[in-house]
């Protein structure tokens, strides 16, 4: 970092440290010694903006150190350490302060430190010269050489000059400061060294303090014999004799060449410190000039009573005015008649410092032209905080007027709801079909919140999703697979589709939602559902007809078996004696025959009964087994061996038991009816129950029969197509209808031998997929 920082921020901050380092004389006046270490290492800290910060100095009272600690933070992160003395040698004490920052001690810094160092040098050798003075004082009567000891330890020099003889009687130190060796001297011998440039003024003010009797404090520059300049300062005393006329004079001078160097140091950066600021601070001005002079809005400034005082080329291009023409007159010129009592309302609203936004009003030109404008007005106060005008920023709006208008126009003329949300859910724009479809008027939604339209149970979540939305907006098409409704003003739910769009705007992204009352064809799809299950059942009844002949013979076999046991067990009963342990056991045979027989019954009510679907878990290996026991009559009847296999780790499916087992019942029949004519090969039927992937169950069906030709195979599951002579059609249609209901899919397709395969998937129920 430059020694003069480049933001004016950092310069002001530099030169208020060095002014504050140099007043630490004046501040620790009065402050005892023991307590300046303690001040100095927070001031190191708060002036170097460091963590770390230890100060050591020497008593004045008996020399022993004094010493202060601060540390901030616990980070980890290394910690660069500048070290500095404390007067000459470091005789007084030394400093360390330490920073994480990287650049730690800039030459700003290393400056700050040094001015720190010095003054603390400076105040702590002049504290202990007074403090010895004073003790020194207070036992004048007993010793004056104890006054010089004092004064020499201190680092002054002491020195007596007889005006009658001319002779000066000087202490070590001050002959040490002179250059002078020891001995007697005149008041010549010390003139001679006086800098020839302060020699002049130095006389004249002794000269002065002689003849007045008056005190001399002076401050100049002294050449020693061995060419070395150094800074001296001295206090004297002028005493009369005993006619009053002067007799001698008494005085102390002590070496301040590092204070000077110092000042001069300070005051060579405070120069250069002040000369970049003021270049920054013009080039700032400057900057902002440039961008008042080529801004495309009109920036007009005035004072408090609306008189224009500044107008910039953009307020030209916009009003028509030359700068020439407005500077000196009202801003009223500007305003509408029927905007006339706006000027005082905005002027009133200056005057109490209140700031005005994105305020759109109209304005006229020059030509008489109304102008839509978009008006920005900031106090403006002087120096000490006063309030002396205003900068008006002035945006012409009308082609985002004329924008909203059409806008406004295609909403009205849209054949669905519209409505406009901002960036943080407000409407801010509605057209009439949402005041039809959903009963409010349109100022009770504007402004209001999107989630009042939305159902009170889904308003949480709806506020979730509209963050999201806005986080990658895009298009969203009507419908996307959601049930969704919207909330009447009456309290009702109104089934909808909405559409959504991003539009960008000034003030963010806003999102157009269209919204479409579908309520008419939820009751038509409804009706069709219903259809349907009507159609299914009637499918489910043919299909039970067609299947008579097996649903008899399950039937009859428990029943003739049930009267076979029951003969018999009449028969162990009237043996002598009865034989009770055989008709028991005929008894038990025949409990268990009725109940296969109601389970037969049971199932066939199940598949008949006329209900609304009702999805749950079941398993698909009961569904196979159910099936099969009621087509294994006909089965066996036409020679079909069946086969059955069940992945031992099948979930759960999900859906209506009764709907997925006429799918399979058709196409198990289906499969049986294509082997009655196969006469050269085994008849086999296979069904394969397995996984068909992370969230589908798989059955297939696959026989040895006719097969179906490749360009077939997907016309068999369109209404009314069939390859049997006295089908309907419907059968695979009604399944494939049901299959899609439930979220799978249903195909054909050849296999490895004669006949085909038809496949199915239907979902795997939540908590097993």
């Amino acid at each position: 970092m430059a020694l003069v920082a480049d933001d004016p921020l950092e310069l002001h901050r530099v030169v208020r440290e060095l002014v504050a380092l140099s007043t630490l004389p004046a501040a620790w006046r009065g402050t005892p010694t023991a307590r300046i270490p303690d001040g100095l290492a927070d001031i190191l800290l708060k002036s170097l903006a460091g963590e770390f910060a230890f100060v050591r100095v020497a008593s004045s009272q008996d020399g022993a150190a004094i010493e202060a600690l601060r540390q901030h933070g616990s980070d980890d992160a290394p910690m660069r350490m500048a070290v500095q003395q404390i007067g000459a040698d470091g005789g007084v004490g030394f400093l360390v302060v330490g920073s994480r920052r990287p650049e730690f001690p800039t030459e700003i810094d290393s400056l700050l430190l040094e001015v720190a160092a010095n003054q603390t040098a400076m105040i702590l050798q002049q504290r202990l010269a007074e403090e010895r003075l004073h003790v020194t004082l207070s036992e004048a009567e007993r010793s004056a050489e104890q006054l010089r000891l004092a004064l020499e330890a201190g680092r002054f020099g002491i020195g007596e000059l007889m005006f009658a003889t001319g002779e000066v009687t000087s202490s070590p130190r001050q002959e040490a400061i002179f250059g002078l060796a020891p001995g007697t001297h005149t008041s010549d011998d010390f003139r001679n060294v006086i800098h020839p440039e302060d020699c002049e003024r130095v006389v004249r003010e002794y000269t002065e303090a002689i003849e007045r009797l008056e005190p001399i404090h002076t401050e100049y520059r002294i050449v020693r014999p061995d060419g070395s300049v150094r800074w001296v300062e001295t206090h004297g005393q002028v005493l009369p004799d005993g006619n009053g006329r002067p007799g001698r004079m008494v005085g102390v001078c002590a070496d301040i060449t590092e204070r000077k160097q110092n000042d001069e140091l300070l005051r060579v950066a405070l120069a250069r410190l002040k000369d970049e600021f003021i270049a920054t601070i013009s080039n700032e001005l400057r900057w902002i000039a440039a961008i008042v002079e080529h801004s495309d809005d009109a920036i007009v400034g005035k004072t408090l009573d609306g008189i224009v005082t500044s107008w910039n080329p953009g307020a030209e291009r916009l009003y028509g005015y030359p700068a020439t023409e407005m500077i000196g007159r009202p801003i009223r010129v500007l305003v509408p008649a029927d905007h006339s009592d706006e000027v005082p309302e905005l002027l009133e609203a200056l005057k109490r410092g209140e700031a005005i936004s994105d305020y759109e009003t109209e304005r006229v030109t020059k030509a008489g032209q109304r102008l839509d404008v978009s008006i920005k007005i900031s106090p403006i106060r002087d120096a000490s905080g006063v309030l002396i005008g205003a900068s008006t920023i002035a945006r012409d709006i009308g082609d985002r007027k004329r924008a909203e208008k059409k806008l406004r126009d295609l909403l009205e003329a849209a054949p669905d709801a519209m409505v406009i949300v901002d960036h943080v859910g407000q409407i801010v724009m509605v057209n009439a079909q949402v005041e039809r479809l959903l009963g409010y008027r349109r100022e009770e939604l504007l402004g209001k919140r999107v989630e009042v339209l939305v159902p009170s149970a889904r308003r949480a979540e709806h506020v979730a999703h509209r963050g999201g939305y806005l986080q990658a907006a895009r298009p969203r098409p009507m419908g996307a697979g959601l049930e969704l409704t919207a909330l009447h003003r009456d309290g009702s739910e109104v089934p909808v589709e909405i559409s959504l769009s991003p539009i960008e705007g000034d003030e963010g992204t806003m999102v157009l939602a269209a919204v479409r009352d579908v309520s008419e064809r939820r009751q038509r799809e409804q009706q069709l559902r219903d259809a349907e299950a009507k159609l299914a059942h009637i499918s489910r009844v043919a299909t039970m007809g067609e299947l008579s002949t097996s649903i008899a013979h399950e039937v009859n076999q428990p029943l003739a078996a049930i009267v076979n046991d029951g003969a018999a067990c009449l028969r162990w009963l009237q043996k002598d004696p009865p034989a009770l342990a055989a008709a028991r056991e005929s008894v038990q045979h025949m409990i268990a025959d009725a109940n296969r027989a109601s389970h037969v019954i049971a199932r066939i009510r199940a598949l008949l009964a006329r209900q609304p679907p009702a999805k749950m878990a079941f398993d698909g290996g009961d569904l196979v087994r159910d099936t099969l026991a009621i087509v294994k009559a006909q089965a066996a009847g036409l020679g079909v061996a069946v086969q059955t296999q069940v992945a031992p780790d099948l979930p759960y499916a999900l859906g209506d038991r009764v709907q997925i087992q006429q799918v399979l019942l058709n196409l198990v029949v289906n499969a049986l009816d294509a082997m009655r004519g196969v006469r050269d090969r085994p008849r086999e039927l296979a069904i394969d129950v397995a996984r068909g992937g992370p969230s589908t169950v798989l059955v297939a069906v696959r026989d040895s029969g006719v097969g179906i030709a490749p360009e077939l195979r997907d016309r068999i599951f369109e209404p009314f197509y069939t390859t049997k002579r006295d089908g309907l059609g419907m059968g695979l249609a009604i399944s494939r209808s049901i299959v899609e209901e439930h979220g799978g899919q249903v195909w054909a397709a050849a296999h490895d031998g004669p006949g085909v395969i038809v496949q199915f998937t239907i979902p795997i129920a939540e908590e097993d997929v």
